[in-house]
């Protein structure tokens, strides 16, 4: 689904939801919101589409100042996304997903976040969603970085179980990658990741980064959510 589909949904979900009280009101209002969120990255997007050697002066600034924006757009949709997801959990004990919990706590709490060995190699110039990339389905990665690898923060023990949850929650993949070794198993869909695992995961992501979720599983997430939600309120 592309963004224009997505902005399409969001507003079509909007206006099925019905003017039940203050929390329904900001579920319609926070979809509404999202859907400018990603109309503006939209917008924003061709600025990004330019031959970096052969453009001019002008087209070099409008490039940078879009790339800023886009960064801070790209983290609007995950905090936009998880307040309609608490909304909807308030409501209708819909459970947001655990990887965007995780990455929404981390960019909340953003440098306080980091822990052990990762918080030692972050900088004012470095940390959560640094250089957020753009592809051209809207995709942006949630990630703590950059650093070289979480593999050289790691310790090994660290690493035994991290290696051991990905044989254990994607036995199908063998591509296994440092930097999203964790989200392959945070988004899996054929096994529930337990509880203690989950804390296990959480720990690997604050001591050593990696990529945590995506823009287009989070807007998912929503989507299917408050599909959900409508499903259940129809009278």
């Amino acid at each position: 689904m592309n963004l224009g589909d997505q902005v399409n949904c969001l507003i079509d979900l909007a206006k099925k939801v019905k003017d039940d009280g203050l929390p329904q009101a900001a579920l319609r209002d926070s979809l509404y919101d999202l859907s400018y969120i990603l109309r503006r990255i939209q917008e924003l997007a061709p600025a990004l589409k330019i031959d970096i050697n052969s453009a001019s002066q002008g087209e070099l600034n409008m490039f940078l100042e879009s790339h800023k924006v886009l960064r801070f757009y790209s983290q609007c949709i995950l905090l936009w996304s998880f307040r309609i997801l608490e909304i909807l959990e308030f409501i209708a004990n819909i459970k947001p997903s655990q990887a965007l919990r995780i990455a929404r706590n981390i960019l909340g709490a953003h440098y306080g976040s980091a822990r052990g060995n990762l918080r030692s190699k972050l900088t004012r110039e470095q940390g959560f969603l640094q250089s957020p990339k753009f592809s051209p389905d809207g995709r942006f990665e949630y990630v703590i970085g950059p650093l070289s690898s979480p593999a050289s923060t790691a310790s090994p023990t660290e690493k035994q179980i991290i290696e051991r949850l990905f044989k254990k929650y994607c036995p199908q993949k063998q591509d296994f990658n440092w930097w999203n070794a964790c989200y392959r198993i945070l988004h899996q869909n054929d096994f529930r990741v337990s509880r203690k695992d989950l804390e296990r995961i959480e720990g690997f992501i604050h001591n050593n980064g990696g990529v945590i979720t995506d823009s287009q599983s989070t807007i998912q997430c929503v989507l299917d959510s408050v599909e959900k939600y409508l499903t259940a309120n129809v009278e």
